[in-house]
């Protein structure tokens, strides 16, 4: 990044609320923090972290949709937590002194990023309280939150994952009567950490219940279906919380 005007024209070009949180966290950055910055896209499918790599970098996604995942050993795949919009990624780790990732992050979609070295962050976070205070807070926020959140989602089944994921899928899409989830079969099975083949058997228990329609391998969603799936979704979390 060659100077703090080029961090600002890319991030003026976010939705304004985004825009606004990162205008705020830079405005007392260093200018060699920030002609430290790089920004990248990457690919769908590509890792924006791996798991047990050293913890070199922070990354904020500025655009496009990324997921944690806990990779187990026993062949059975974690997810997380779905980063959407403007997400700081990779300093938890260095907030407790933990010198590899814990979890990988994978893009669902194609996402633009910001990087920043590891030691320039710290660098600059410990004597910036503004930018620290952000962080202390957001951090907060999720662990509380989250987390728990988090550790009773691995023990959910697929359907009811899939009655989560498709209920929150509608609400975000802003749609009024029908929405149709354009992600394949196999990207959903990464994604909620079940084989395809359960993803497809699934698929046709949430058909038959009347909560979504399967056509041409696509899961499309009414008004009405949502209503069912919100108020399943609803019970799902009233068990688990």
């Amino acid at each position: 990044m060659e100077s703090r005007q080029e961090l600002m024209k890319i991030i003026s070009k976010l939705e304004q609320k985004r825009f606004v949180y990162l205008e705020r966290f830079f405005q007392n950055c260093p200018e060699h923090v920030i002609r430290s910055i790089q920004r990248l896209h990457v690919p769908k499918q590509h890792h924006l972290l791996r798991a047990g790599e050293p913890c070199t970098q922070v990354v904020i996604v500025l655009n496009g949709t990324a997921i944690g995942i806990d990779y187990q050993s026993s062949g059975t795949d974690y997810v997380f937590t779905d980063y959407s919009g403007v997400e700081i990624l990779g300093d938890y780790e260095l907030f407790g002194d933990i010198p590899q990732y814990r979890i990988s992050i994978l893009a669902v979609t194609a996402c633009d990023l910001l990087t920043i070295p590891s030691r320039a962050y710290m660098e600059w976070i410990s004597k910036d309280v503004n930018a620290l205070f952000m962080r202390t807070r957001s951090i907060m926020y999720a662990t509380v939150r989250e987390g728990p959140k988090e550790r009773k989602y691995q023990f959910l089944e697929c359907g009811e994952r899939m009655v989560l994921y498709l209920a929150e899928n509608y609400e975000k899409s802003g749609v009024r009567d029908e929405y149709v989830l354009l992600k394949k079969q196999s990207d959903l099975a990464a994604q909620l950490g079940f084989s395809v083949r359960t993803i497809q058997r699934n698929i046709q228990t949430l058909e038959k219940a009347g909560l979504i329609t399967a056509v041409a391998g696509r899961i499309h969603i009414t008004r009405e279906q949502y209503e069912r799936l919100r108020k399943r979704a609803e019970e799902i979390s009233g068990v688990n919380e």
